[in-house]
């Protein structure tokens, strides 16, 4: 007794003919097959669904009755010069297709064509993909990238706004600071007998706050300027920078009796040297002022992660950041303690190496334990 064998029985002989009708009708695009004269032969059911049409509808139909009639009249011309050249390509990169469903609704497509010898004359089987979900994705990724655009424009605009803004305000409050600076100690001069102790207080109270208000300025500026100057990237020896550093702090790390541990040298890195001398120049200099140890050291590495940029670190025995804290460390002006305790300052310093991490596009963040000390550790990614 034999049995019929179907496509699933591994005993049946292959029918190339037959798995080609399975895969036409199955592809996830849909598909039709047009003959030498633009006339529909078949289509699969994903065209049916998605044009619209019952698959009857169609056959004996041109091609051009999926296109909408604006586009019919050309596409006769293209038909014609695609089947004499009998190629394969893709239509649709590079520019818009339209298809027209049933209804006269009409959405984008991209086709791929290929042209196929049969016993009765060339057909062109095409591939019709709706892309309307993809178009769709594109115009709003397009939307975004200008909304971007449009907004970094703003913030860039508004950023040189404020550098401005700081820079010619440094310029123009110092004079009048100078004048209040210097009237006030003239004053103390020329009528000390006649101001009495409470008046000349009084005047060297106003000539250290004008005084202070002029470092505060400075500061500032050199904070717009970290904004405005542009890096001077290069390939750069980080040794020889930190060295140089180290060198212009000698008199202080010997005077307050800080030991330097640097475990390796560093290594070398594309950057801006200057630049990149300021930021260890700052947290060594941290590192010193904010240390009440008998026995001070500071440590500057770098470690090199299984992942991402090298980090690289200024670690001290210090006085340690409360963790309330430190997230504010880094704020201009921001201070943790009393003005005049630690050697004062103007409380800029880890503002400005935030801001030159940032500009080699790198970040910056601290670790702490309060009595024990700190580490701050920053990566530096500029492009090369």
């Amino acid at each position: 007794m034999t049995s019929c064998l179907d496509l699933h029985d591994p005993r049946a002989p292959v029918d190339a003919n037959a798995i080609m009708r399975v895969a036409f009708e199955a592809a996830p695009n849909g598909a039709v097959i047009v003959d030498g004269d633009g006339a529909i032969l078949h289509v699969n059911a994903q065209l049916e669904r998605d044009f619209g049409y019952d698959r009857a509808e169609l056959v004996g139909e041109k091609i051009e009755v999926l296109l909408p009639d604006r586009d019919r009249g050309g596409h006769v011309g293209m038909r014609m010069r695609f089947m004499g050249a009998n190629e394969s390509r893709l239509m649709g990169r590079g520019r818009d297709l339209t298809g027209r469903r049933k209804d006269g609704a009409e959405f984008p497509i991209e086709i791929g064509l290929n042209t196929v010898k049969t016993p009765q004359g060339p057909v062109v089987i095409a591939s019709v993909a709706d892309i309307s979900e993809r178009k769709a994705t594109e115009e709003r990724l397009q939307f975004y990238a200008r909304e971007l655009e449009a907004r970094n424009k703003d913030l860039s605009h508004s950023n040189q706004e404020l550098d401005d803004f700081a820079y010619i305000a440094s310029h123009d409050l110092k004079e009048p600071l100078r004048g209040i600076h210097n009237y006030a100690s003239f004053l103390n001069e020329d009528y000390a007998d006649k101001l009495g102790d409470d008046g000349r207080a009084k005047l060297a109270t106003i000539a250290r706050l004008a005084q202070r208000l002029e470092e505060l300025i400075d500061t500032l500026l050199i904070y717009s300027r970290v904004g405005r100057v542009d890096l001077a990237l290069q390939e750069t020896n980080l040794d020889a920078i930190l060295c140089d550093v180290l060198d212009s702090l000698a008199i202080s790390l010997k005077e307050k009796g800080v030991e330097v541990r640097v475990p390796e040298p560093l290594p070398r890195l594309y950057c801006d040297g200057a630049r990149v001398a300021e930021v260890f120049r700052n947290l060594v200099s941290n590192a010193l002022k904010y240390n009440d140890k008998p026995d001070k050291w500071v440590e500057i590495g770098f470690e090199r992660p299984l992942e991402g940029a090298t980090r690289f670190y200024v670690r001290d025995n210090g006085v340690g950041i409360r963790e309330k804290h430190l997230d504010h460390v880094f704020r201009i002006f921001k201070r943790l303690h009393a003005r005049d305790q630690y050697g004062g300052g103007a409380g800029a310093g880890l503002a400005i190496v935030k801001k030159i991490v940032e500009r080699h596009r790198g970040r910056i963040w601290v670790e702490s334990v309060p009595g024990e000390g700190s580490v701050f550790r920053f990566t530096l990614q500029p492009e090369s």
